[in-house]
């Protein structure tokens, strides 16, 4: 590789310390958080192919890598930010100060690796193996307990982070849309409208046929007793002339059918009494 800093000094410089600690085993050096988030970050998406194109210098794919698993652009431009902002605060010339970057940076990771959990969906034991790789108060290494402590006034932020996160996956709401109208079953009767009619319309279809019944009762939704109100106005007008200005035409033709069968039904009647009378 030439000397051209990948993607930027933080994680150029990270990278480096990584392959170092590799090759001496120097143990220090995972004792540095960026090189340790490095590490994480190779346990996501494999050694081979972050150090591979951190030697060939390829930003570009590096840049894709990390969006592998429908991480959008956006994320994967905030981590290469974030780890670089915690680069920059490590190395100012002050002790002990908190760097809020430290959470910002194990989101990122967090965020990485449930996208890969949600796309490959491997065995959910890794879940607790990944949470074991967190500086959280529960973390068995007493130095990433202690590095907690320094670097967040929030100590238990990340571990709740990353529980919320993994119950959210394995655990997510569901939600239907349930037919709560005002409407009473009573009104809907008296257009025709059944409850396997209404179970057929959908949910536009029912608002539409809704909205025209108050409309053309001139009531409110949220009136006191609107369906006494409309069934009583139902009551005192004819109820086809209503029909024809409140259903879809499609339910007001069928109406209409039903009323000339219905006429010609009466009128065959009528004139085979006459015969019989007549007769």
């Amino acid at each position: 590789m030439e000397n051209n800093v990948f993607i930027n000094l933080a994680i150029d410089s990270s990278i480096k310390k990584y392959i170092t600690l590799k090759e001496t085993n120097d143990y220090k050096l995972a004792h540095d958080f960026l090189v340790y988030s490095i590490g994480v970050l190779i346990y996501i998406y494999g050694e081979e192919n972050i150090l591979g194109l951190y030697e060939k210098n390829d930003t570009q794919s590096f840049e894709y890598l990390l969006s592998k698993y429908n991480v959008e652009p956006y994320y994967v431009n905030k981590f290469i930010t974030d780890f670089e902002k915690f680069y920059i605060i490590d190395n100012a010339d002050q002790l002990n100060i908190e760097n809020p970057y430290f959470i910002y940076i194990q989101e990122d990771l967090i965020n990485m690796y449930l996208a890969k959990y949600q796309a490959l969906k491997f065995d959910v034991k890794k879940l607790d193996k990944f949470k074991e790789m967190l500086y959280t108060p529960i973390n068995n290494d007493s130095f990433m307990q202690e590095y907690n402590q320094k670097m967040t006034d929030n100590q238990d932020y990340i571990l709740n982070y990353y529980q919320s996160k993994v119950n959210d996956i394995l655990n997510p709401l569901e939600f239907t849309l349930e037919r709560n109208n005002v409407l009473s079953d009573e009104v809907y009767e008296a257009f025709g409208l059944t409850k396997e009619k209404r179970d057929k319309l959908s949910f536009k279809e029912l608002d539409t046929i809704n909205n025209k019944i108050f409309n053309y009762f001139k009531v409110s939704p949220i009136e006191v007793n609107v369906n006494e109100k409309i069934l009583d106005a139902i009551m005192k007008n004819n109820i086809n002339m209503i029909n024809r200005k409140v259903l879809p035409k499609s339910k007001v033709t069928i109406f209409i059918i039903f009323a000339i069968i219905l006429l010609i039904f009466i009128g065959l009647a009528i004139f085979i009494g006459l015969k019989v009378v007549g007769g």
